[in-house]
C-alpha cells in the first residue's frame, strides 16, 4: 500500500507535468470522458451514413483501404456498417477501460477530432452553399 507522502510520479517527472490536469483525472470526471465517447460513436455513425450515401450514389469512394472492400456502390452495406461499428465501439470500450491513463485521454481526443473533421468533410461535399451558410452562422 502506498503511503500518503509517496508520489505517484517518478522522481524524474517535472513539476509542470505533475500538475497537468490530464494527470489528475478523477473518477468524478468520468461523465466528461463518457460524453466524449458517446460523441465519438455518434459522429462515427454520421460518418458511416454519409459514406454510404456518397458511395452508393457513386459520388465518392471509401478512403479507408480496410473498409473499402466491404462497401460497393451496388452491394450490401451491412458488412461495412458491422465492421465500422465493431471497430469504433470496441475502441471506445478500450478507451473506457484505460480512461485513467493520459494516453487514453489523448487517444480519445484524437479520435473525436478525427470524426469531427470527417463529418465536416462530408458536409463540405454538399457544396459551397453549405459552407457559406456555416461561415455565416459562425459569425457573431
Amino acid at each position: 500500500m502506498r503511503g500518503e507522502a509517496e508520489s505517484r510520479f517518478p522522481p524524474s517527472c517535472p513539476e509542470s507535468l505533475q500538475s497537468h490536469p490530464v494527470t489528475h483525472f478523477k473518477p468524478s470526471d468520468d461523465y466528461l470522458f463518457r460524453a466524449m465517447l458517446i460523441l465519438i460513436v455518434a459522429l462515427s455513425t454520421a460518418d458511416a451514413a454519409l459514406t454510404i450515401a456518397w458511395v452508393t450514389s457513386r459520388t465518392a469512394v471509401e478512403a479507408n483501404p480496410f473498409l473499402s472492400d466491404l462497401i460497393a456502390p451496388k452491394g450490401s452495406v451491412i458488412p461495412f456498417l458491422a465492421v465500422k461499428t465493431v471497430l469504433v465501439v470496441g475502441g471506445c470500450w478500450l478507451l473506457w477501460q484505460w480512461r485513467r491513463r493520459p494516453l487514453a485521454v489523448a487517444g480519445g481526443l484524437v479520435a473525436l477530432l478525427f470524426f469531427v473533421y470527417a463529418v465536416f468533410y462530408h458536409l463540405s461535399m454538399l457544396g459551397p452553399g453549405f459552407m457559406e451558410w456555416l461561415k455565416a452562422a459562425s459569425r457573431p
